[in-house]
């Protein structure tokens, strides 16, 4: 074991159950923590490395970069043969995590957290101890008990968001619309609220609600699509939230991003703190009631789209993707202007029907949020295998835009496909991008077939094998993986894995998933080909309405036929 100095003390970090070795002398809980804090911070990364955070925040990263198996072994060697730079190593880590913290201000807004929830440090970041702190003082001042933590109650939570069926296809002009702070505007409007939920229940609902009838008077209670009920008298989450977005929006006129994002991350756990059982305030009908209206106001909003002549494309949860029927010609100010227009008109029909329906001030917003030149909605099934029968049906939670900025700018995004999905190759990302440029630029078949082609011709050739390589997370060990065996996983056991979690790196070769460190077979160009570009071309062929014949199709040779023994292509596509 290594002998440790006083100064040595300082980066080598006692560790419970430590073997003697490198792994447990790196000063590990300290950058999992503080990497926790920058994924709950404004800024989205890739992944949460500590080389990835410092790159990205710093410009600079850790003095050993090699990941996976040769990162242990490049450790193992340093910890035995030169245990002063092993040290160097350890302590740049955390002062790593400091400078992070430090240039983010991400440790400014922990204590800004901590303070406004009154929690530790430590938990600041966490839903449930934070919630259960504030509305818990809340109580108190009220002279109010909270309720006993149940160990033995259920609780399921709501189904999620709502998601009207997708359109797959190319559209022109397509405007976002989404709805401000949704659940908790919900929670505001409609008093939704643990206290409430009970003082409703507690109030014999029946009773009131037929003498209301007798004597002409609103209906003493609020009852939500799911049958849940609230009492009329303000609860402690309304207030709360009517609070925290005054903080935010004086945070928000300071240029405070910052603190803005405390504040909008606070409101947005309330619903998720109510559909769990490890919240003593949990119900399962708090969470329903809350995604309940959240439904009722999309299809409301969805269906006054339509009404005027708007067709809806898409919607999820708290967003509409409508077809504008301007020109290509439109401005982003002519855009904003429509858009601005439409959301004023509909925002003031739902405060007259909540008004109407509820007896209630209306707190939810929808605004205008951005224009798509062009937007695809890829279809449900992959075309690339001639397989029309999700032609009518389209990828929820997976499209890609040809956005127009404030400068009328064009730039291609993309949301949950794979040029943004961390576990598919390199390959699929990139020639995803490249053909959603080629498409939304008005390049035809002929075109996206030609640039296929080459794609395929040099993936066979070996000139693409370093873009092949995926990248996947094992959430388990591997001996937890029983009833099936991810590629992941057979990577991992290859490895040697035991008990343990974390990205591995493989490549699909002729016998299955290897790992990419060790020494291995034939890379399966059939696999990439048909995985990685047919399924990517193809689905974009097909929302394009394309005929999907137009990419080669495997025969008994594959899909670019034999090679000659020098290597070159006996097929040619041209």
């Amino acid at each position: 074991m290594l002998g440790r100095s006083p100064e040595e003390a300082k980066f080598f970090p006692a560790a419970s159950g430590s073997r003697g070795s490198a792994a447990a002398l790196v000063p590990g809980r300290q950058v999992i923590d503080a990497l926790r804090v920058v994924r709950s911070g404004p800024t989205r990364l890739p992944n949460y490395t500590l080389e990835t955070a410092a790159r990205t925040f710093l410009g600079g990263g850790k003095t050993v970069n090699a990941s996976g198996e040769k990162k242990i072994e490049e450790l193992e060697k340093l910890y035995e043969d030169d245990p002063v730079t092993f040290g160097n190593y350890c302590k740049r880590d955390a002062e790593l995590v400091l400078e992070i913290l430090d240039k983010t201000g991400l440790l400014r807004l922990t204590i800004e957290r901590a303070s406004l929830t009154g929690v530790s440090l430590d938990k600041a970041w966490t839903s449930v101890v934070s919630f259960e702190r504030v509305y818990g003082l809340e109580l108190e001042s009220k002279k109010i008990a909270p309720p006993a933590a149940a160990r033995e109650r259920r609780v399921s939570g709501a189904s999620g968001g709502t998601v009207l069926e997708p359109m797959p296809g190319l559209f022109n002009n397509v405007g976002v619309f989404d709805f401000r702070s949704l659940y908790p505007t919900i929670m505001r409007t409609f008093n939704i609220d643990p206290l409430a939920h009970e003082r409703a229940i507690a109030h014999e609902r029946a009773i009131a609600h037929e003498r209301a009838i007798i004597r002409g008077e609103a209906e003493s209670t609020i009852t939500a699509p799911n049958g849940a009920v609230f009492s009329r008298e303000k609860g402690i989450l309304p207030q709360l939230i009517a609070s925290y977005f005054e903080a935010r929006r004086r945070a928000l006129a300071s240029g405070d991003e910052g603190a803005s994002h405390v504040y909008k991350i606070l409101m947005n756990c309330f619903y998720g703190v109510l559909g769990t059982s490890s919240c003593r305030y949990g119900r399962t009908e708090l969470a329903g009631a809350i995604t309940s209206f959240a439904k009722k106001w999309l299809y409301f909003s969805r269906d006054w789209f339509n009404s005027k002549g708007f067709k809806v494309l898409y919607g999820d949860t708290d967003s509409l993707f409508a077809e504008s029927g301007l020109a290509d010609t439109a401005s982003f100010a002519q855009f904003s202007e429509w858009g601005g227009r439409l959301a004023g008109e509909l925002n003031q029909l739902i405060r007259e029907t909540v008004l109407k329906e509820y007896g209630l001030e209306s707190y939810i917003e929808l605004r205008f949020e951005k224009p798509y030149r062009r937007f695809l909605i890829p279809p449900l099934r992959n075309f690339a295998k001639g397989d029309s029968g999700g032609a009518n049906r389209g990828r929820a939670k997976g499209y890609g835009g040809w956005i127009l900025d404030s400068g009328d700018n064009l730039t291609a995004e993309v949301k949950g496909m794979e040029a943004v999905r961390s576990d598919s190759t390199p390959l699929a990302r990139r020639i995803q991008m490249e053909i959603l440029e080629q498409v939304f630029r008005g390049e035809g078949p002929k075109e996206i077939k030609s640039y296929v082609s080459g794609i395929l011709k040099k993936l066979y050739k070996g000139s693409l094998d370093g873009e092949l390589v995926y990248r996947k997370r094992l959430s388990r060990t591997p001996e937890e993986y029983t009833s099936s065996t991810p590629p992941q996983v057979k990577a991992a056991r290859a490895l040697g894995w035991k008990n343990r979690r974390g990205m591995v790196e493989y490549v699909w070769t002729i016998a299955g998933p290897e790992p990419v460190s060790l020494p291995h077979g034939r890379l399966d160009y059939e696999h990439y080909a048909e995985t990685q570009i047919f399924s990517v071309a193809g689905s974009i062929a097909a929302a394009a309405g394309w005929d999907p014949g137009i990419f080669p199709a495997k025969s008994g040779r594959g899909y670019l036929g034999d090679f000659h023994s020098d290597g070159q292509m006996e097929l040619e596509l041209n």
